[in-house]
């Protein structure tokens, strides 16, 4: 739905988000038969050149981008400037949209090599990715525990060991270790790893089943929420049976919801053709909505509204993606993908590039802004939250960041990973 346009079919061939690994298909030239055994020497024969590949699509970039900025500011509990991200002005957050756009992406490349090179090539493709998720997610754990204790026993501030889930640790570092390793222990704000690289297993599963029947996906992937949300479907990870805190059972709907969008971008669909009456009932609820969200921070509103909506909306789960925060993220896809377009001159504007290079390596960022969170948390609770430090802290921390992301743009094109140059006509002589 968010980003889609028209013309093409299924599972693209063409990857216009992120290019698949490996080497492009490469066009040589055919030799040509001589007329005649006295024929003169053929004249220089120009290799054909490689068709060119569709623009990478920024959009994506841009919107995930915006949207590791939003967990990074999000994940600093002392910050009042979190109040001005994109949660706080309806129901869903930023976890939905890099969730959308993961499966959209993830469609793009891995529904490519699907098409081109096969089920099992696919499938190899995305444990590799899986396991690097894995070891990002170690990583980051172990960085994260050692931050965090190390901050406590040295500013002598225990609180943080009980506030971010780390007390677990110190107290039995073996067994947490252990727990850690198969994603049963999980500190706080280290949970959407675990939740992508289970979605990002089921994928081969789902996008064959997509190439059979898109309806079928989506029918399938509607049960399987419904279940949560009536019957409190999930997996436990302990044998207490507490669950994760971001059910995979839940979020695969917003995962597959960006899964078909993709599939369809390039296609006259009925669903995705832009109605103003289906516009206008997407801008009364996310106004709706946003106050309802205003409403929880000014007391006045929320007197007013509760008893209005309490009875039906209440609670909006997170945990397992519940309808009201569904709703409110496709309403807002539905008018970005119309209003925001492929080549929307913001794209270019150079204080925009930041954020789309952020968005060129989600991953990378990502592990970064998690760990930079506690590292500003603790910068506000030990020198104050004066509106001037609280801004100098996330100006920082985004700087950090952003200065991540051009650090591994430059390395991936010097390494010959990024953009290659066009290919050249090059001239042969024939002779017989």
């Amino acid at each position: 739905m968010a980003l889609a346009s028209t013309a093409g079919a299924g599972i693209p061939a063409t990857a216009s988000g992120h290019a698949p690994q490996g080497t492009p298909d490469t066009a040589s030239a055919a030799a040509q038969p001589a007329a005649s055994p006295a024929a003169t020497p053929a004249s220089p024969v120009a290799t054909a050149t490689p068709p060119a590949k569709p623009p990478r699509d920024l959009r994506l970039d841009f919107f995930r981008g915006l949207a590791l900025w939003f967990i990074f500011i999000d994940h600093i509990p002392s910050s009042s400037i979190a109040q001005l991200t994109f949660r706080n002005f309806g129901f869903s957050d930023a976890t939905e949209i890099f969730v959308f756009i993961s499966g959209y992406t993830a469609a793009l490349v891995y529904g490519s090599s699907l098409q081109k090179r096969g089920f099992l090539f696919m499938e190899m493709q995305v444990l590799k990715r899986c396991w690097q998720l894995y070891a990002a997610h170690i990583l980051l754990f172990i960085f994260f525990i050692a931050e965090i204790s190390w901050v406590a026993v040295r500013y002598g501030n225990a609180s943080f060991l009980e506030e971010l889930n780390v007390q677990a640790f110190m107290d039995s570092p073996l067994e947490s270790v252990l727990d850690a390793l198969i994603l049963r222990y999980r500190p706080v704000n280290l949970d959407v790893l675990p939740m992508y690289m289970a979605l990002l297993f089921a994928l081969p599963l789902m996008l064959v089943i997509a190439r059979m029947s898109r309806p079928l996906l989506l029918a399938v992937s509607l049960f399987i929420w419904w279940g949560v949300q009536h019957y409190h479907w999930a997996w436990p990870v302990y044998e207490s049976g507490d669950v994760w805190f971001f059910n995979p059972m839940g979020w695969q709907l917003m995962f597959v919801i960006g899964i078909l969008c993709c599939s369809v971008r390039n296609q006259t669909s009925r669903w995705l053709q832009w109605r103003p009456w289906l516009a206008w009932i997407c801008v009364i609820y996310l106004v709706l909505a946003a106050i309802i969200a205003i409403g929880w921070r000014v007391p006045a509103i929320d007197e007013v509204t509760k008893p209005l909506v309490g009875d039906w909306l209440y609670p909006i789960d997170k945990n397992n993606l519940g309808p009201a925060r569904v709703l409110h993220f496709l309403a807002v896809a539905y008018l970005v993908a119309h209003y925001t377009r492929v080549d929307a001159a913001f794209l270019r504007w150079p204080l925009i590039q930041p954020i789309i290079r952020c968005g060129q390596h989600s991953l990378h960022i990502f592990c970064l802004g998690i760990a930079l969170s506690f590292v500003a948390h603790f910068l506000l609770m030990e020198f104050g939250r004066s509106p001037v430090i609280q801004w100098l802290v996330i100006l920082g921390g985004v700087a950090a960041m952003s200065g991540l992301a051009y650090l591994l743009h430059w390395y991936k094109t010097r390494t010959g990973s990024g953009a290659k140059p066009p290919a050249t006509k090059t001239a042969t002589t024939t002779q017989h």
